[in-house]
């Protein structure tokens, strides 16, 4: 942003740019309806008041809440927070390996659902389930990618490294081990070898298997949330306390996927998928190869009514007049894609929404 954009901001007459200047409060009227000021402060001890007409809010789905919290001099629970909603609902991107697929022909898979460049763009393609199975199942959504796993000390591999040793006159270290392993896979050093020197082909790296490493979307949960923890930092804020909370929907709906998998595989006669135990175990207990996609989102949700959600349709804090919240902490739910089209886009509409207050 600031390599991209600097010259720009910098030369812009409409724009501003404070840096470093870090808000420690948010200040409101004595009836919380209208923000007055924020407070600003620097970590060598300069601080400020800054007044406008309008504010928006636009830290992420971790500081976005954790700002409104702070902001309890006139609201005690918080601005915007009067039916304890403020860090509800954080929902994040399930990143797991789900599965593994074996197969008999990886080169065919390969070429389909690899990394692939056209016209000059990249692309990963995913496999996802069809709507009509996503309704009669009743999940959520949620993709898979396909990743190879290669083998480790394959014949083939075994065969190259001697090759370049040999080639490069170095020593060889247990010789004997190395002429085991590329006796015991003759026949691939045999095959690779004769599309790579006799008919000048790539030779793609041996495949174990190919694991699914799936991109899924969790179900809101108000127990999912962002609190204020008596820790403070270095400019004396409260640091914040993260409960992710995930559902039986959430491993619910990754298991129809992998499931699903299986069977159309199978159907296809193009492999063979073994599910990951822990997916499919009657217990609370989740991989350890669970993780979150760095997306934090929900936290000041989006509703028609303050008993639902934080911000309204223009992404207003509800009973504040001036004060709107940028980014994923309003996703009333997060898919499982990417979310950074979908910030974007609304923080165009919330500009253009601005803009046109002035005009």
């Amino acid at each position: 942003m600031g390599e991209k954009y600097k010259n720009t901001l910098q030369e812009a007459d409409n724009v501003r740019l404070l840096l470093n200047a870090n808000v420690t409060n948010i200040q409101t009227n004595n009836t919380g309806s209208k923000v007055e000021y924020v407070d600003i402060a620097t970590l060598e001890g300069k601080r400020a008041r800054l007044w406008a007409k309008r504010f928006i809010l636009a830290c992420g789905g971790l500081e976005n809440p954790r700002l409104l919290l702070l902001s309890n001099r006139v609201e005690p629970a918080g601005i915007g927070n009067r039916y304890g909603l403020v860090g509800r609902f954080f929902t994040e991107h399930l990143h797991a390996d789900i599965g593994d697929l074996f197969s008999d022909n990886y080169a065919h898979l390969l070429n389909i659902y690899l990394k692939k460049t056209q016209d000059g763009r990249s692309y990963l393609p995913a496999l996802q389930l069809g709507t009509v199975t996503q309704r009669k199942e009743q999940v959520l959504n949620s993709a898979v990618e396909m990743q190879t796993v290669v083998k480790v000390d394959s014949g083939w591999q075994t065969a190259q490294t001697l090759y370049e040793k040999i080639k490069q006159g170095e020593k060889i270290d247990k010789l004997p081990n190395a002429i085991w392993r590329i006796v015991k896979d003759f026949d691939e050093v045999a095959y690779n070898a004769y599309r790579r020197f006799v008919l000048g082909k790539f030779i793609p790296p041996p495949i174990e298997r190919i694991k699914f490493l799936s991109f899924a979307e969790q179900s809101p949960n108000p127990d999912s949330g962002v609190t204020l923890s008596h820790e403070k930092d270095a400019l004396g804020m409260n640091r914040i306390n993260l409960n992710w909370r995930l559902s039986e929907l959430d491993r619910h709906s990754m298991a129809t996927l992998v499931k699903t998998l299986g069977t159309e595989f199978g159907r296809l006669k193009t492999g063979r998928v073994r599910a990951h135990n822990w997916l499919l175990a009657d217990s609370d207990a989740w991989g350890k190869n669970l993780w979150g996609g760095n997306h934090h989102m929900g936290t000041t949700r989006m509703a028609d009514a303050p008993r639902f959600g934080v911000v309204d349709k223009n992404c207003r804090v509800h009973g504040v007049a001036n004060l709107y919240i940028a980014g994923s902490s309003v996703f009333p739910t997060g898919g499982y894609a990417n979310p950074t089209l979908t910030i974007v886009a609304l923080a165009l509409r919330l500009a253009d929404h601005v803009k046109s207050q002035f005009v």
